[in-house]
């Protein structure tokens, strides 16, 4: 049996609730709380793979150290006896921005605030010494999206820090145990130091999606003809694929691709600056439109008439 029928004398397991390459999670109850929760592990064939325990086990204390409301929260962690690594975490309603993504483009206000929300926790992450090493539509999940007066309001969670990297790693060159080709960065394909403007490329490639209705390098085909041209090539400009979009945010999100991580904003907490001036625009716009044009008010008579009439 993948976990047992109650983890810890605490978790019941109910059914599960999804699987990567080599981790599962179940939708499982806390017994003391009634609260249903999330509890990953990995697949039992992987008890034999060092690096597959490792990772999981420094996934729960990245999570752990990242204490944000756009990240997981970790509750509970433990080991089976066969030496599996589990942890337990918040059960989110909702989909993956992936899943919303195979229905079409979302609006431009609602993908500026949801790259503000995914800005705020990298900020986080990089402050603690990480990259996410896997920013892609798949690991954005969104909670709730509501329709309010200045536009639609998501929330959304950054999950799946299993590729996490130290920064310190990333400097030396590192690469990521594993990872998603296609949001790569090109500093990251080529084994060269990094930092978190790596992490910033991956969420420019999820913009561009979001925006545009089709990946950067859709028309690349296999991924290893679309890592090469992410080492020499340059995806077409977001505004001749989407030319609906506004240029100024375009241009942020070009600007996010740029090869070079120094062209690039050169945090996440700068490129949350440039997002959050798109979104007061947009919101003034916004407001500007609802509002009616007064009526322009009748010529008032001259002082000197009115005296005269009295």
């Amino acid at each position: 049996m993948p976990a047992p029928a109650v983890v810890d004398t605490r978790y019941e397991i109910l059914e599960e609730a999804g699987r990567g390459a080599c981790a599962v999670v179940y939708r499982a109850r806390d017994v003391t709380s009634g609260q249903l929760v999330a509890l990953k592990t990995l697949e039992p064939g992987r008890v034999h793979a060092p690096s597959a325990v490792d990772r999981l086990a420094q996934e729960a204390e990245v999570m752990a150290r990242i204490e944000h409301p756009h990240a997981m929260p970790v509750f509970d962690f433990g080991w089976f006896r066969d030496g599996r690594p589990w942890f337990v975490t918040e059960l989110l309603g909702g989909e993956g921005l992936d899943t919303r993504l195979a229905r079409g483009p979302l609006p431009p206000l609602l993908v500026i605030r949801l790259l503000r929300q995914v800005c705020d926790v990298l900020a986080a992450t990089h402050a603690q010494g990480y990259l996410h090493g896997d920013v892609k539509p798949g690991n954005l999940w969104i909670q709730s999206v509501w329709e309010g007066l200045n536009g639609p309001m998501p929330i959304v969670r950054l999950i799946d820090f299993g590729l996490a990297l130290s920064l310190q790693a990333a400097h030396a060159g590192r690469r990521p145990a594993a990872g998603s080709p296609n949001y790569m960065a090109p500093e990251v394909v080529a084994g060269a130091p990094a930092d978190g403007r790596a992490d910033l490329y991956g969420l420019g490639m999820v913009a561009y999606e979001a925006l545009a209705g089709v990946h950067p390098y859709e028309t690349e085909g296999p991924a290893r003809r679309a890592l090469r041209s992410r080492l020499t090539g340059q995806p077409p400009p977001l505004v001749f694929v989407a030319p609906g979009v506004d240029p100024a945010l375009a241009a942020v999100v070009d600007a996010l691709l740029a090869r070079d991580p120094a062209e690039r904003p050169a945090s996440a907490c700068a490129l949350d600056d440039r997002l959050a001036e798109l979104e007061a625009r947009r919101v003034a716009e916004r407001v500007a439109q609802r509002v009616p044009h007064a009526s322009r008010p009748p010529r008032s008579r001259p002082l000197a008439l009115v005296r005269q009439a009295g």
